[in-house]
């Protein structure tokens, strides 16, 4: 009777402990690990963008970034492109980056841009 008892009770901790590294969650934590690295995925073009702004320290300064931000300012203020009256003469349904600039020799008023999307 004694013996029964004790190997019922060793038994059934057996059992606990067993079920304890079976069922510990692994699951839950894999999703979680899963979840943390698309998250960590979705902040990888910014933390590209800043180590490229950073190079070579490891942060930017923030008094530098605020004199960026003044000099900026002051630049938009002092453009003598706003004074300029910008015609655009088409085509109006194309999109793309500007690859070439030319000015008129004769007119330095005339100015011609060409685009990368091709056509003549």
């Amino acid at each position: 009777m004694f013996t029964k008892k004790y190997l019922t009770a060793a038994i059934l901790t057996a059992v606990f402990f067993v079920s304890l590294f079976f069922f510990n969650g692994k699951e839950q934590t894999t999703v979680i690990n899963k979840n943390y690295r698309n998250i960590e995925k979705k902040y990888e073009p910014s933390e590209w963008f800043f180590t490229q702004r950073a190079y070579p320290n490891a942060d930017i300064p923030y008094n530098k970034y605020l004199e960026a931000v003044e000099y900026k300012n002051k630049m938009a203020s002092d453009n003598p492109a706003e004074v300029l009256n910008w015609t655009a003469c088409g085509p109006y349904n194309i999109g793309g980056r500007i690859t070439a600039m030319a000015v008129d020799p004769a007119n330095p008023d005339i100015i011609l841009i060409g685009g990368a999307v091709g056509g003549v």
